[in-house]
This record gives structure tokens, sequence and C-alpha cells, in this order.
């Protein structure tokens, strides 16, 4: 007997095929400043990466994030719930998404063990005694 596949995670992220838009390429640049030699630069683009992020907690504050600035997230089909696709510069990715997510999930963990601290106390007592 064939088992039925799970449901979708129910963390708000789309379910896309291949229909998503192209990436944006990136443009090499070339800078001229005088008295200098001319540097090879990088300019606009995104790139797709993929993000591991196994409890749906921390998969909500993900996407909360990319949505506050404007980052398309997805999850592709085939890819188990804890995989999240991202498009976005490098620079989004690297200096600005990651940081902030690695920050506000630790905060965000803390609040979680503080809650189920409290939680334990009232549902199960005598559980959390001697700690």
């Amino acid at each position: 007997m064939a088992s039925d596949p799970p449901p979708p995670p129910d963390d708000g992220i789309p379910m896309v095929g291949d229909e998503t838009p192209p990436l944006i390429p990136y443009r090499l640049t070339i800078d001229r400043a005088a008295g200098r030699f001319p540097s090879l630069g990088v300019a606009g683009g995104e790139v797709e990466q993929r993000y591991e992020i196994p409890d749906v907690h921390f998969r909500v504050l993900f996407h909360a994030l990319c949505c506050k600035h404007g980052v398309m997230i997805y999850r592709r089909k085939g890819h188990g719930a804890e995989t999240i696709c991202v498009r976005a510069s490098v620079a989004m990715h690297d200096s600005i998404l990651w940081p902030q997510y690695l920050e506000l999930s630790r905060q965000l963990d803390d609040e979680l063990v503080a809650v189920t601290r409290a939680f334990l106390v009232r549902h199960v007592p005598g559980v959390l005694r001697g700690q």
C-alpha cells in the first residue's frame, strides 16, 4: 500500500514549478578612475540561493524577513518542506538577509525556550524541578 505524500507545510511559502521568471544576470563593469589601472567589477543581477531550515517557526521567521526586504521566496516541487529558495543579489543574501536571520533566530529560540518552560510549569507540574 503506497502512502500519500505529506501535506505541504503551513509556513506560507508558495510552491512553484518551472514558471519562475528567469534570473536577472550580473553585468561586468570596468572602473576607469583617473590615475589608476582599470578594475573589473560586477553590478546588478541575482542568484537563486537554497536554504535548509528544518523548524517551521524559523521558516516563518525567514519568510517574514524575505517579505520585509521584497525578496522572492518559494519552494520548488520535489524539495522537502525545509528547503526554501530565495532570489536576490549576493549582497542581499550575504550582507542583509542571512545575518538578520541568524540574529533574530537566536532571539526567537530564546523566547521559544522560555515559552516552552512556562507551558511545562503550568501543564506538566514537577517536570522542571531542580533545573
